[in-house]
């Protein structure tokens, strides 16, 4: 028998990791007899999610646009709602389908305040079996009270509407506080929450003691990506790669800082900045073009934007060190892309990343990250013996992996779910 389940994405067009967490996620319902509909902030383009991915299908059933306003003012304990019903109405337009389904996954609980609403009054089975929905969240990293704390989730709101709402001004104020009450209600009330490392479990168990967190590693195509890896000799050039969304938040200046050390330390290398872009971040790429010239690494730092899925796998094919310039990443998906693809990473000692990157490409500051380029990771990127290790480590966080995992957690909720409907159904 078919069942149905909803994924909660604000955006699957982002083209990020968690993106193709929530596009792998479907693929795992669609394998398990699920019909899946997405719920989202905007409709998906079909078309750039298979380039940008490399993928050949994405079966999604219907989409349902969710307005952000509608999302966050349907806090049911919210007393500040007129008379008129402006919860019910809003809870409503967000919430009103959620019974129909058999599974609910929110993949962006780190930003999304999405959670099933158990009202007695208005659930029947609620009631009579005492079951709230099989509702699971994904949260990569405990982000919103962080972002609402420092005002700067109004940046995420205003994203979605057509207003300019700031965060210490109403009620965008009251938005904030709605937001992170809601936040902290999802977290508490999910059936199973899920993260992507123990370092984003310990940052969840440190805000939620009551919350145990499941760790399903995020999914990686390695096959894809090993399949560039190049078994003959020496790279002609020492290229290094850096891939990250062009934002503020993933610090790429710091890898602009990197090239600058290697040049002044006489290091011959090449660095590519490639990856995708949102409007709202073109201020931060022309900022790093103009570090790029003020520090004259015009011939030693190229930038690519909106890189194509076969592109990509290109610039892996011919760099031989993949750079992380975040620190407490929480997982760190382009690492372990690069790495299946046979690239030496060199990551900061904070993070997810730290879980599977070997102590040694590890850095505590710039100087230091140049100085493992320069000294250890170049070299390592012509042993063919050091680069096959990269990709055994990355072996691990496959595709294949992911499907498994999640189908461990899902499969004993249905199972738990379907028995006490027996029971109720035995005892009326």
């Amino acid at each position: 028998m078919l069942m149905n389940a909803k994924i909660i994405h604000d955006d699957l067009n982002a083209g990020g990791g968690s993106e193709y967490l929530a596009l792998s996620a479907i693929n795992t319902l669609n394998e398990m007899g699920f019909q899946v509909d997405l719920a989202s902030f905007t409709q998906p383009n079909v078309k750039e999610i298979k380039r940008d991915f490399g993928i050949s299908d994405l079966a999604i059933r219907n989409v349902e646009k969710i307005d952000i306003f509608s999302l966050l003012q349907a806090d049911k304990d919210d007393k500040s709602h007129d008379q008129a019903g402006s919860h019910s109405e809003a809870a409503a337009k967000v919430y009103g389908d959620d019974d129909r389904y058999d599974l609910v996954i929110n993949t962006h609980g780190d930003l999304l305040p999405y959670y099933y609403h158990d009202d007695d009054e208005h659930d029947d089975n609620i009631k009579r079996t005492g079951l709230r929905k099989n509702f699971v969240t994904y949260c990569h990293f405990p982000l919103l009270p962080q972002l609402v704390d420092d005002g700067s989730y109004m940046k995420f709101i205003n994203k979605w509407t057509s207003m300019d709402l700031a965060a210490d001004k109403d009620p965008g104020r009251k938005i904030l506080t709605s937001s992170r009450k809601m936040y902290d209600t999802m977290m508490q009330h999910a059936n199973v929450v899920l993260t992507n490392s123990q370092f984003s479990r310990n940052a969840i168990e440190q805000h939620y003691n009551k919350v145990n967190p499941v760790v399903v590693y995020p999914p990686v195509d390695v096959k894809k990506f090993h399949d560039v890896f190049t078994y003959s000799g020496k790279k002609e050039e020492n290229s290094i790669l850096v891939l990250s969304r062009f934002s503020p938040d993933k610090q790429i200046e710091n890898a602009v800082k990197v090239a600058g050390i290697l040049k002044d330390k006489e290091t011959s290398a090449k660095m590519t900045l490639a990856g995708n872009i949102s409007e709202d971040d073109q201020q931060y790429l022309e900022k790093l073009k103009q570090m790029i010239d003020d520090s004259n690494l015009q011939d030693n730092v190229h930038i690519e934007v909106d890189v194509s899925f076969p592109r990509l796998l290109e610039l892996m094919k011919q760099s031989k060190v993949f750079l992380h310039p975040l620190a407490g990443e929480p997982f760190g998906i382009a690492i372990v892309e690069a790495m299946s693809a046979g690239l030496i990473p060199v990551v900061p000692h904070v993070g997810g990343n730290t879980e599977f990157v070997p102590s040694e490409y590890q850095f505590h500051s710039l100087e230091e990250a140049a100085d493992i380029i320069a000294k250890r990771a170049l070299a390592a990127s012509d042993s063919l013996q050091d680069r096959s290790k990269m990709g055994e480590i990355a072996s691990r966080f496959s595709v294949g992996n992911f499907n498994k995992n999640l189908k461990s957690v899902i499969s004993p909720l249905l199972v738990s779910a379907a028995g006490e409907e027996e029971k109720y159904a035995e005892s009326v």
